[in-house]
């Protein structure tokens, strides 16, 4: 699991009152069980509430980011000089939070 987010936290309107949504990143091909394995890694995080929590769906989606494999170097020089900025998700990790970081 490279993730997991509360996303009503930032959207209430994702998750009925007094309800959450928390969804995961899974990237690459997975088999087996992918819900037994989400739930383990997410018990490590958030502890034995995870047992309560009901699954609502899974996308496999393809594609959905770019591949970022060791050796990976986040992070990456955003600044050019002479107020040239390089931006975007390339420079850090390929989510809203690496695109965040490029400013």
């Amino acid at each position: 699991m490279l993730n997991a987010a509360v996303l009503s936290n930032i959207a209430p309107s994702y998750a009925p009152a007094g309800k959450h949504l928390i969804v995961a990143a899974l990237p690459g091909i997975i088999t087996g069980d992918l819900e037994a394995m989400s739930r383990d890694q997410l018990r490590t995080w958030w502890g034995p509430q995870v047992d309560g929590w009901s699954h609502i769906r899974t996308y496999r989606i393809t594609h959905a980011g770019p591949e970022q494999l060791p050796p990976f170097n986040p992070k990456q020089k955003v600044s050019l000089g002479n107020g040239l900025f390089v931006c975007g998700d390339h420079r850090d990790t390929g989510s809203i939070q690496g695109a965040l970081y490029s400013r």
